[in-house]
């Protein structure tokens, strides 16, 4: 079973580039958002955040990359040596997610 849960907010409309929210159970509990740079019209013009983060590329089934950034919002734990390892197995999760959809569609 995965310690992981994507989290969406059917009654918000999200920003441009945020692609949904995960959230951690097990230690170290964080909750985070996932940005992205699909959509052409929307670019990232500058992030500047302080806190941990993971970014990672994925290939879809049609041969576009796209950029993906996990920011954590809460660190619940306050954890930062546990938290850079957790944040890869949410990385690896997510993708994981994205290419059960991905091969329905390609």
């Amino acid at each position: 079973m995965s310690q992981f849960f994507l989290c969406h907010d059917p009654l918000s409309v999200p920003s441009e580039n945020k692609a949904g929210y995960i959230y951690h159970y097990s230690k170290p509990r964080f909750f985070a958002h996932v940005l992205t740079d699909d959509v052409a019209a929307y670019p990232f013009n500058h992030i500047h955040y302080a806190g941990s983060n993971k970014m990672f590329i994925y290939k879809r089934g049609d041969g576009r990359e796209r950029l993906f950034i996990i920011m954590v919002d809460q660190n619940l734990y306050r954890a930062t040596v546990k938290i850079a390892p957790a944040l890869k197995e949410a990385a690896v999760w997510y993708t994981a997610t994205l290419n059960k959809d991905d091969t329905k569609t390609y």
